[in-house]
């Protein structure tokens, strides 16, 4: 059973750590170019990170007021560790399944992942950083659970429990997707904002 957690909360670490990264990344060039489609495009890019993290209200029904400061909410949603969804909240969840199946791990695993808990909380207990700031300590935490989640289907054997976490990993990379399609694909668009959107996804 807790094979099976870790499976599903390192892969929605993952895929939120992604999702987040693609957004503030977007944001962020968003102003370099002068297309009416801009502000769609970022409605509907951070609409669909609310409904992947079911983060709600997030960026459904207060859309002015977030887009105007979008990076208040996405900092929220990168760390809040009390706020369910969150990819701060999931790390703090896989934080207990590693520690739950820690002895079935090899060691490399283990240290990669205590130091990436150490520097993302440290992120974490700080300001509000700027867009670049955000995006590069994304990469280097998804370099990190990238890392970890190999020596883990690496060193797992099937009588330890290999297949609980592929399914755990499975379903939920298979449920974000159904939200991404859901939020991305859905929704009718301009052609400029669809190519963006396409992009994106």
């Amino acid at each position: 059973e807790n094979l099976f957690w870790l499976g599903r909360y390192l892969m929605r670490s993952i895929i939120t750590a992604r999702m987040i990264r693609t957004t503030v990344k977007y944001l962020a060039n968003a102003y370099r170019y002068d297309h009416r489609s801009n502000i769609h495009v970022q409605e509907t890019l951070t609409k669909a990170l609310t409904h992947l993290t079911m983060t709600y209200p997030g960026f459904l029904g207060q859309e002015d007021a977030l887009i105007r400061d979008p990076l208040r909410e996405i900092w929220s949603v990168c760390v809040d560790t009390q706020r369910v969804g969150t990819l701060g909240h999931t790390i703090t969840m896989l934080f207990g399944a590693n520690m739950d199946t820690k002895n079935l791990l090899p060691l490399e695993a283990w240290r990669i992942f205590d130091r990436m808990i150490r520097e993302y909380n440290l992120f974490g207990k700080g300001e509000q950083p700027s867009a670049r700031m955000i995006i590069s300590t994304l990469d280097k935490t998804l370099m990190q659970l990238m890392a970890y989640k190999e020596l883990i289907e690496e060193s797992l054997f099937d009588e330890q429990g290999l297949v609980l976490y592929e399914i755990g990993a499975g379903i939920e990379r298979s449920l974000l997707l159904i939200a991404k399609a859901r939020s991305l694909l859905v929704v009718t668009n301009e052609s400029v904002s669809e190519y963006e959107i396409l992009e994106t996804l």
